[in-house]
């Protein structure tokens, strides 16, 4: 497409290097995304040089994004050094967290044990297991089961996590008909039970589930000595 502007002026006094005093403005439009313009001095000498359009929309195209070979480096160093600071962080919660699960397993196993006396109008008891069906006697309560007095039936059983250590200050844990634990000498029963990872992080790296008067159920932490 051609357009063409003409601006016609006075003539100019003597001799004149304008012949015709016309401004000829002329637009020449190649396709859409290419436009030229073209300024010419009739009677000035030659026609003025053209201004590309389409080179000048070349030069404001944007980069192609990426990262530099430097850029990666500088960001994978700073991950790696973020991840130096969160790991203590997260290996402190990851323990914390194994041990208030197996502190409420046992509190679990406990109301359970007493519920089901209740319910059954028996004695069922909470000890120490090696097979998963017989008391063992010992203090160290890595596996332990829920069991009936007197027909031996299993209502539960718990492993606990490799990495925790479990002991305790009795044997068993026997609740009668009306909801209490007692001891062999019919006096109201307490017990402690520690569950303990031999770590530094976090600090208070035991919890200790104690009964207290045969029936309330107390956790607490505390630092303890696991080895």
């Amino acid at each position: 497409m051609l357009f063409t502007w003409e601006i016609s002026g006075p003539r100019l006094a003597g001799r004149s290097r304008w012949q015709s005093n016309r401004l000829s403005v002329v637009a020449v439009l190649a396709r859409p995304s290419a436009l030229s313009y073209a300024v010419s001095l009739w009677g000035w000498g030659s026609p003025m040089p053209l201004y590309d359009f389409r080179r000048q929309s070349r030069m404001c195209e944007p980069l192609s994004g990426g990262f530099t070979l430097i850029e990666l480096l500088v960001t994978i160093a700073v991950l790696a050094i973020l991840a130096a600071i969160a790991a203590p962080s997260f290996s402190s919660l990851i323990n914390s967290s194994r041990l208030t699960t197996q502190a409420n397993s046992m509190v679990a196993s406990l109301q359970r044990a007493r519920s089901e006396s209740i319910r059954l109008n028996r004695k069922v008891s909470l000890c120490a297991s090696n097979d998963g069906v017989n008391c063992s006697g010992a203090m160290t309560w890595n596996r332990w089961i829920t069991r009936v007095d007197g027909n031996g039936e299993v209502l539960g059983d718990v492993t606990g996590a490799a990495s925790v250590k479990v002991v305790s200050d009795v044997s068993v844990v026997t609740f009668g008909s009306d909801g209490l634990a007692r001891a062999t000498d019919g006096l109201l029963s307490t017990a402690a039970i520690t569950f303990c990872i031999n770590t530094t992080r976090p600090v208070e790296n035991s919890r200790v589930v104690s009964l207290i008067s045969g029936a309330r159920m107390l956790v607490k932490k505390q630092t303890g000595d696991c080895k």
